[in-house]
């Protein structure tokens, strides 16, 4: 029943303790420590465990059992680990592409219709495709990367704007203006932190660090403040400010639209 179930509970954490403190194994010392109404209890197990062997052996088990419960918690903080960094690398990219992806093609639609819509296109995918600044493929990459830095200078700095606008719903607009004028720089393209540091402010946490690409080390500078680790639920709030600004944008396209018509 379950009283005899925790007495032995009551017996086998008294032998894990001793076998903590690096001491022998034996009924006695249980004994002691459990007190006199345990005495039958530890006749019946010594009537089944007679030696110290087998006192050992289950001292044995409480060792590997101890193991495994670490391993288990290491494995548990590692797992913690790749999720955060899964988390920050989606809102990350939802940031980045909220400008290249989403405001500068409509921005370049709403001035020269779809040959340049086309034209910026063109220009994004050969970076995304060919945009290497190192070798070995620095020759054929340098180009296009230096071109799409072109494309999207203006655009960039339109959509970081835009972006805290959008935040004005619940969010912190002034630590986002804050790490916006402190952090957007802080990349090797002129453009990609302007909207990740809006939305690291906007959402109090900290994005960038170092990462590795095609197995090399980058060392890269850290974006926002961790007012508070980052979590899953993050990617949907960048979801919502990229959709807030894509709704801003598309009402500034239309109103560059409009003023073009009018001229």
């Amino acid at each position: 029943d379950d009283f005899l179930t925790r007495q032995y509970r009551h017996v086998f954490d008294a032998v894990h303790e001793q076998w903590a403190a690096c001491q022998a194994v034996d009924v006695v010392t249980v004994l002691h420590r459990l007190g006199d109404a345990y005495r039958p209890l530890l006749v019946q197990i010594m009537a089944d465990t007679p030696t110290a062997a087998n006192w050992e052996a289950y001292a044995d088990v409480m060792r590997e059992q101890a193991r495994l419960a670490r391993i288990k918690d290491a494995a548990a903080k590692m797992l913690d680990a790749a999720t955060l960094d899964e988390a920050r690398a989606a809102v990350e990219t939802v940031a980045e592409n909220t400008s290249d992806g989403v405001v500068a093609p409509l921005l370049f639609l709403a001035i020269g219709g779809a040959p340049l819509g086309f034209f910026y296109k063109a220009v994004n995918t050969m970076d995304s495709m060919l945009g290497y600044v190192e070798p070995p493929y620095k020759d054929i990459g340098l180009v296009p990367a230096k071109a799409d830095d072109i494309a999207n200078y203006l655009p960039a700095r339109i959509s970081a704007l835009l972006m805290l606008a959008a935040g004005l719903l619940r969010m912190d607009v002034k630590n986002g203006w804050k790490i916006f004028r402190r952090d957007r720089y802080k990349h090797a393209s002129p453009n990609s932190a302007q909207t990740e540091s809006v939305c690291a402010g906007l959402l109090d946490v900290r994005l960038a660090g170092d990462a590795w690409y095609h197995g090399v080390l980058h060392k890269k500078e850290y974006i926002g403040d961790a007012l508070r680790q980052i979590e899953h639920e993050d990617i949907p709030r960048a979801c919502r400010l990229m959709y807030g600004t894509t709704l801003l944008a598309l009402l500034l396209g239309c109103a560059v639209r409009l003023l073009i018509f009018s001229l």
